[in-house]
């Protein structure tokens, strides 16, 4: 099984649920994207409540799901189960005035039925304030003088609970490095020429909660107030080319 996804308990999480001055209340519904924990890389799934006059909906809406029986688990207690059809679309609905349970502030999971694995996870925002937070960090690598034409940036964006981060290299000699967040190496990165500019040697990664597609990876690490490096290893040495020391620090997301 695959690496679960680990962003619920760390900074970047907790700021998704800080409330933020830039929600608009343009409808009645909180919406929550669900992450995907990584047993289904092509996934998506999303959960919505819904009041109206007393009355209360909640749905869970998956996407691109291996087809079968599945549960929705609220604060660890079932609450309904649906099927995913040949075309990977599911859904649940429930309807209430209101409803046996409240899903604000509680972890909502999507498993599988009966066996139980995890295929989404999310803490369900107490408001539409919360569910609508969004900010963005964009921060360059700091040269460590082994290359001096070496540059790289990283990029953080989180909207509606989507979260995407991605990390940029260029100007060091074409082949294969690592991206380390801490002090773990997450992804490789491949420098290579532009197709458009073959003097220009870059090289990128990109992650998504939601899902991978394509190039893009799943995010399964928080790289808030992290120290990011891009790395080559050779012979059994390492040698870090480009560096942040602490990730988010100059939005003063991280404490001294």
């Amino acid at each position: 099984m695959r690496k679960r996804l680990a962003l619920a308990s760390g900074l970047l999480w907790a700021l998704l649920s800080t409330p933020s001055a830039r929600a608009h209340d343009d409808d009645h519904g909180i919406e929550l994207f669900l992450s995907n924990t990584g047993v289904d890389l092509d996934a998506r799934g999303r959960a919505r409540l819904d009041e109206d006059d007393g009355r209360q909906r909640f749905e869970v809406e998956v996407e691109d799901l291996t087809a079968g029986g599945y549960a929705v688990f609220v604060a660890g207690a079932p609450v309904g189960a649906f099927d995913v059809d040949s075309d990977g679309e599911g859904r649940l609905r429930l309807e209430g005035e209101p409803l046996p349970f409240d899903p604000r502030g509680k972890t909502i999971e999507v498993k599988s039925d009966p066996a139980g694995v995890v295929f989404f996870r999310g803490d369900f925002p107490t408001s539409r304030e919360r569910a609508r937070r969004k900010f963005k960090v964009r921060e360059d690598f700091v040269n460590t003088g082994v290359d001096a034409d070496a540059e790289g940036r990283a990029k953080l964006r989180v909207k509606r609970s989507k979260i995407r981060f991605q990390v940029k290299a260029k100007d060091l000699p074409q082949g294969s490095y690592d991206l380390v967040v801490g002090d773990t190496r997450v992804a490789g990165i491949q420098l290579a020429p532009e197709d458009d500019e073959p003097d220009e040697i870059e090289g990128k990664v990109k992650f998504d909660s939601r899902r991978a597609r394509g190039s893009v990876r799943l995010l399964t690490f928080d790289p808030l107030c992290k120290r990011l490096a891009i790395t080559q290893t050779a012979a059994g040495t390492t040698t870090t080319f480009l560096v942040i020391e602490k990730f988010g620090a100059s939005e003063d997301l991280c404490s001294p």
